[in-house]
């Protein structure tokens, strides 16, 4: 399967990161962890609709390893959900339509055509958990 389990099998982890690479997926881990959050990892859109499935969830951030159809599919399937996540959508290319669904709800974060630089996605990871944590 494409999910990682999740730090603390009692706490259902609130942020889901998708489509990152190994370095960089382990600095967003650690910076939701040092918030007092925890992180689910998932390579691609199918691990995290499996994640989604299986725990609640109230923040997805899709990075560059998600194509933006992929990326589009799965907000689709969290809006469906009786309480959808927040969303963050990195490198959604030319397929900026396809988050409409997630705007219309109040469900999109932040959304962009190409990835930021790793600093700028700490940032927005920063701002997303200020939205979702208490």
């Amino acid at each position: 399967m494409a999910t990682a389990e999740p730090q603390g099998a009692s706490t259902p982890p609130p942020v889901l990161l998708v489509g990152f690479p190994g370095a960089l997926s382990r600095r967003l881990t650690e910076q939701t962890a040092a918030v007092g959050a925890e992180a689910a990892l998932a390579r691609d859109a199918a691990g995290a609709e499996a994640t989604l499935a299986s725990v609640p969830v109230a923040l997805v951030v899709v990075g560059p390893g998600v194509a933006p159809e992929d990326g589009g599919a799965l907000a689709e399937a969290a809006l469906e959900m009786d309480h959808p996540p927040l969303f963050v959508v990195l490198a959604a290319g030319d397929e900026l339509g396809r988050f409409q669904p997630l705007l219309d709800a109040d469900r999109l974060h932040f959304l962009t055509r190409s990835t930021p630089d790793d600093a700028g996605v700490q940032s927005l990871l920063a701002t997303a958990l200020l939205r979702i944590l208490p």
